[in-house]
């Protein structure tokens, strides 16, 4: 059975500096493009970016309170775009961290504002059946 995917509409306030964040650094390939709206391969998932400045919610590390979205990698996979966004200056609302360091439960994280200010958390779990554990002492 194949896994169903996700589909995210997210607006935006520039296509070509958002087609450079998710296409140039994270790598997502651009399908169906429109001169209001791009498709990206968001880790297998589609993710379409919409022109639409005013409607554009930008988020800071103050203010997340779960408006964010986000992608669980291998973690390998996550070290590699720490380390990318990094030298690229992209800024980073919560910086690279791992929580539970050394148990069953260690995850790594890191949440990235796009250029119009949207929240991308990027994770990774030492273990993935950690992932949908119930939290607890």
């Amino acid at each position: 059975m194949e896994i169903p995917r996700f589909h995210l509409s997210i607006c935006v306030a520039d296509l070509a500096a958002t087609r450079a964040f998710y296409e140039g650094l994270l790598g997502c390939s651009p399908g169906r493009t429109l001169p209001h709206a791009i498709d990206f391969s968001f880790f297998g998932h589609q993710l379409t970016c919409h022109l639409d400045p005013p409607r554009v919610r930008p988020a800071d590390a103050a203010t997340l309170n779960g408006n964010h979205f986000g992608v669980i990698l291998p973690l390998d996979e996550f070290r590699r775009l720490a380390a990318l966004l990094g030298e690229a200056k992209v800024r980073f609302l919560t910086p690279p961290h791992v929580q539970h360091e050394g148990t069953p439960g260690a995850r790594w994280g890191m949440v990235v504002a796009d250029p119009s200010g949207n929240a991308v958390e990027l994770k990774a779990y030492g273990d993935e059946a950690q992932i949908f554990r119930p939290a607890g002492p």
